[in-house]
Parts: structure tokens; C-alpha cells; sequence
């Protein structure tokens, strides 16, 4: 036996073949988990702009229904052919919003709903779909007669359905695609967890040198998709989610220092017409033309949304009422001399409404001062536009939207 030479038997592999495949194995699996997770995250980004798009959407549509219903009201009361035809362009533009959410718009990708958001707007008693059109459809009698009992009809209706069936299906839609949402980036969260945990896991047994650069890549995906979540895509200020969140922070810090916080809320006069004459690519040029002229103004700490359309959001840490009108008028100001060029070598100049409120003691969330900067702002609106209103006292009674 001693004289014996052994040699490798040939069932077996050697060492170095065992670390071999155990090597391409290793790669092969972060390969395909990376490839996975790069084409999950690009799929789940791109979901979150559509769902960026459906959200600002319903939550338009919840604000027009109070705007028509305001000059609903007022026109059956005064017959001012102004408020009739602002009460039609809400109507023109909620129908636009409403086909748009239910597919219904031609060469747009078709937004898919799900079964929940189905049932909240073709099932039950209180279907939204329904209510929309048949809100819509009292609008447009009204439109035609006025100082009739259809018309009076047609206005008790709008007025009616806007305070109570129709706002509320309107909520729960806003809070269904909301809830979508979060849902959708908590799955998007967890599944990030375990790729990583995994992709660690095999580093550590195969070359954790080599698998370095991979681990980096994940970690910008995540980096990217949680900025994009917190972002508006078009101008790069944040969005409503990222406001709402930094709003909770600095009211927990007035808490805690008595330091003042004031909110500020604009919106680019005669903005619906700039995208009728020019086309929404100028409109969107307005818009980031905007957010840079208004950022150029704040200072690091303070807050810049684009909570709407054409409405931007500011928070003011550390600043009284009449500094923040200050600030704003100096927004104001700054916008105006903006100017956005147009194809044929023109310039468009826009201006911007402003309306401001202040934080008080016994409040704990931002909706208060929100709805009164709204309020303050529609009052700039009425009052010629391009100029700063603030609001005094949050027992003020609310303006419609």
C-alpha cells in the first residue's frame, strides 16, 4: 500500500475546480440579482411618476368641485357672466382630469386602476364616476339657465354635492391613490432590504472586492428612488409628500422653541392660459423657470414645494408674519422679471399670487395655516393678482376653493 502513488480521482473535482464554479456560480447570482433589481426599480420609478400624476390629478379635481360650487353660488346669485364662465373652465378642466383618470383620454398611456379604486368609482351608492358626471352634468345646466327653478335646481346641487357626496367620494379617492402609493414604495423598501442582504451575503463568500462596485449601484438605486419619491420630477423642488413630512419636523421645533413658523402659498397667475396659447411644453418651462427664481430668493433652511399645478408651498423657519411678507413680496418681485422664451424668439413674463400665515400656539398641524395662506391667496386672486395678502386670524372664516 505504502508504494502505492494515489491521484485525484476523477469523479471528484479539485479544490480549484470546486472555487472555480463556486466563483461563476457567486458571480452569476449577483449578476441575475442585479439585473433583477435594476429592472424592478427602473419599473417602480416609473410607476411613481404615473402615480405622481394620478394623485395630483384627484387632488385637483377635490379642489375644482369647491371652486364651482363657489361660482356656481355666486353666479346664481348675481348672474356675472365672469363667474359663469370661471365656473365652466373648472368644469372643462375636472372632465379633462376625470377622462384622464379613466382612460379615457386619447394618445395619453392609460392609467390603470386598481380593484379598490374601481369599486370606490363604479360600485355602490356612492360610486364617484357617477357623481363626477352628474356634477359635471349640473354645471353645464346651469351654464345654459340661470333665473329659472332648473337652475336653481342645477345649483343646489353643485353646491350640495360639493359640500358632502362628492367631496367625500373625491377624499377617499385622494387618500386610496395616496395609500397606493406608500404601499407601493414599503414594497419597494422591502424588497431593497433583502436584495442587499443577499447580495452581502454572497460577496462575503466569494470576493468581497470584487463584489464592492455592485453593492454601490444598489445602494444609488435606492439612493435615487427615495430622492425621486421625495421630488417633483419636472422642477426638481420637492414635492407635496416631502413638504407634508418637513411640515411635521418644524412644527415639532415651534413646539419646542417658540420660534415662529409662517407658510407661504403661490400660484402663477393666468397659468391655464399659458398652456392653452403655447402648449405645455412652455408651461413646464414656466414652471421651472419659476421654482429657480423662487429658490434663488429662500434662504437654505426655508422649504420649497410644488404642491399643485401651478402652486408652490414655502415653509419659514424662524420668521414672523411681517417678515414673511417681506419674503414674499421679494418672490413676487423676482418672478415678475423672469422671462421664458418662446419658438419665435418672444418672451413670456408671468406673475405669481401670494397669500401667507403663521403658525400658532395651539396648532399642531400645517393644515390650518395651509388652508389660511389659501385663503389669503385667493384674496391676492380677487384683488388683481401679483401682489402678497396675509392672513390675521386662523378663526377667520375660509374662502370656497
Amino acid at each position: 500500500m505504502a508504494g502505492i502513488r494515489s491521484r485525484p480521482n476523477a469523479d471528484y473535482p479539485t479544490p480549484t475546480r470546486l472555487l472555480s464554479v463556486g466563483y461563476i456560480l457567486g458571480l452569476s447570482l449577483i449578476a441575475l440579482m442585479s439585473l433583477m433589481a435594476h429592472m424592478t426599480l427602473g419599473r417602480v420609478i416609473a410607476e411613481n411618476r404615473d402615480t405622481a400624476e394620478i394623485v395630483n390629478l384627484a387632488g385637483r379635481q377635490r379642489m375644482l368641485s369647491q371652486r364651482i360650487a363657489f361660482y356656481a353660488d355666486r353666479y346664481t346669485q348675481t348672474g356675472a357672466q365672469e363667474d359663469r364662465a370661471r365656473m365652466l373652465a373648472g368644469a372643462e378642466e375636472m372632465a379633462t382630469a376625470h377622462k384622464r383618470l379613466m382612460g379615457e383620454t386619447s394618445g395619453a398611456q392609460k392609467l390603470t386602476l386598481s380593484p379598490t379604486l374601481k369599486d370606490i368609482y363604479f360600485i355602490g351608492p356612492a360610486a364617484v364616476d357617477p357623481q363626477v358626471r352628474g356634477f359635471l352634468s349640473h354645471v353645464s345646466g346651469l351654464g345654459m339657465v340661470r333665473e329659472t327653478d332648473a337652475g336653481r335646481f342645477h345649483s343646489l346641487a353643485i353646491v350640495e354635492a360639493a359640500e358632502n357626496d362628492l367631496l367625500a367620494g373625491l377624499e377617499r379617492v385622494v387618500l386610496q391613490y395616496e395609500k397606493e402609493n406608500a404601499q407601493a414604495i414599503e414594497r419597494l423598501e422591502t424588497m431593497q432590504r433583502y436584495t442587499v442582504l443577499f447580495i452581502l451575503a454572497t460577496l462575503i463568500a466569494e470576493a468581497f472586492l470584487i463584489f464592492r462596485p455592485l453593492v454601490n449601484r444598489v445602494r444609488v438605486y435606492s439612493n435615487e428612488l427615495k430622492q425621486q419619491a421625495l421630488t417633483d420630477a419636472l422642477t426638481g423642488v420637492a414635492n407635496r409628500r416631502a413638504y407634508i413630512e418637513t411640515s411635521k419636523r418644524e412644527i415639532a421645533r415651534f413646539n419646542r422653541t417658540g420660534l415662529p413658523l409662517c407658510v407661504v402659498v403661490g400660484d402663477i397667475d393666468h397659468f391655464k392660459q399659458v398652456n392653452d396659447r403655447h402648449g405645455h411644453d412652455i408651461g413646464d418651462a414656466t414652471l421651472k423657470m419659476v421654482a429657480q427664481a423662487l429658490a434663488k430668493v429662500l434662504r437654505q433652511e426655508d422649504v420649497l414645494a410644488r404642491t399643485g399645478g401651478e402652486e408652490f408651498s414655502i415653509l419659514l423657519p424662524g420668521t414672523a408674519l411681517h417678515a414673511a411678507c417681506e419674503v414674499a413680496d421679494r418672490l413676487r418681485d423676482t418672478v415678475s422679471k423672469q422671462t421664458v422664451t418662446l419658438p419665435n424668439g418672444d418672451v413670456l413674463q408671468v406673475t405669481m399670487s401670494f397669500g401667507i400665515a403663521e403658525l400658532e400656539t395651539e396648532e399642531t398641524q400645517i393644515d390650518g395655516p395651509m388652508v389660511r395662506a389659501d385663503q389669503a391667496l385667493y384674496r391676492s386672486k380677487d384683488g388683481g393678482r401679483n401682489r402678497v395678502t396675509a392672513a390675521v386670524l386662523a378663526s377667520a372664516q375660509p374662502l370656497p376653493a
